[in-house]
């Protein structure tokens, strides 16, 4: 009896001892299926937010292809438009040159523009100071008039020098 006694003790701690281990691994597996399913969850949310961001890396991909495009379209563009910039920088480097020395030129025009309004503006008082003088002698008494008989004919149409007939005379020249 002894050997039965062994048998039932070992094989009642041999359960207990696996009921003690079944429970202890039932809680294991409970927590290992929790965690399985907010890995999975986690796995998932992962997943979608993974589709989005390549969603967005597509759009942004097509977008700078897009971009690219025409950023050679635009260098083309821009290489065969570069010949005719050159040109009309040209044209425009010719026109100012031009520019300047059709300035130049006013600017010697205008000195010697100066120059003849200067000579004119002398000669003009030179001819004013002649005829100031010749007014002045034209209002005198001529000495000839002295050796001329008043009675001939030569001395009648002389007439009489007076200031009233050169006034006359002087507002007959002005006008």
């Amino acid at each position: 009896m002894k050997v039965s006694a062994l048998v039932v003790f070992t094989s009642v701690v041999t359960s207990a001892i696996l009921a003690v281990l079944l429970y202890t691994k039932r809680s294991d597996v409970e927590a290992l299926a929790k965690k399985a399913a907010f890995m999975g969850i986690k796995v998932r949310v992962t997943m979608d937010v993974l589709g989005e961001y390549q969603g967005d890396v597509d759009k942004l991909q097509k977008s700078m292809d897009d971009h690219n495009n025409e950023v050679e379209a635009l260098t083309a563009e821009l290489k065969s438009k570069e010949p005719d910039a050159k040109k009309k920088n040209d044209e425009l480097v010719t026109c100012q040159e031009y520019l300047k020395k059709v300035n130049e030129e006013i600017a010697g025009s205008t000195g010697e523009i100066k120059k003849v309004q200067d000579e004119l503006d002398k000669e003009k008082t030179v001819w004013n100071k002649e005829s100031a003088d010749l007014k002045e002698e034209f209002g005198k008494r001529s000495k000839v008039c002295d050796y001329v008989k008043k009675d001939s004919v030569e001395g009648k149409k002389l007439g009489p020098k007076t200031k009233v007939n050169i006034q006359t005379l002087h507002k007959k020249q002005n006008r």
